[in-house]
């Protein structure tokens, strides 16, 4: 990037951005997994039906919530989750890469955390309308 005659590479512009988010005491977890999990479901073929977005989301949620910031690739945990939703709704995918494949336990313990949660845990809210379903 280049900005008052200054260039600044991609390394630089990560490092400030987290800098900004930990000052700012900023959770971006969230955001990130959805934008990315989101953004790969929409260009499925076939078109993601209701039930998977919410599934999709479920286990998002439960990651943000479990998973500590920068413990994983953020894009890495949102493909894996969208990788176990296609297997979930039977929808053909290709074989994963082996970061996918090592973050799946991953994403199963965070969902079995929420589960053991209980009615203290995001699992309870999100029992609620189309989440129930799933």
């Amino acid at each position: 990037m280049r900005r008052d005659g200054m260039t600044y590479n991609e390394d630089v512009l990560i490092s400030v951005t987290d800098h900004v988010f930990e000052v700012l005491d900023c959770n971006v977890v969230l955001a990130t997994l959805s934008s990315v999990g989101l953004g790969l479901l929409w260009q499925q073929e076939p078109f993601a039906c209701a039930r998977q977005r919410s599934y999709l989301t479920y286990i998002l949620v439960a990651l943000a919530i479990r998973v500590q910031y920068k413990s994983y690739n953020l894009s890495a945990l949102a493909t894996a989750a969208v990788y176990m939703t296609r297997l979930k709704f039977g929808i053909g995918t290709g074989c994963p890469s082996e970061e996918v494949l090592a973050l799946l336990p991953i994403i199963n313990d965070a969902l079995t955390c929420d589960s053991n949660a209980g009615r203290k845990g995001s699992c309870s809210l999100l029992k609620l309308g189309c989440f129930g379903e799933v």
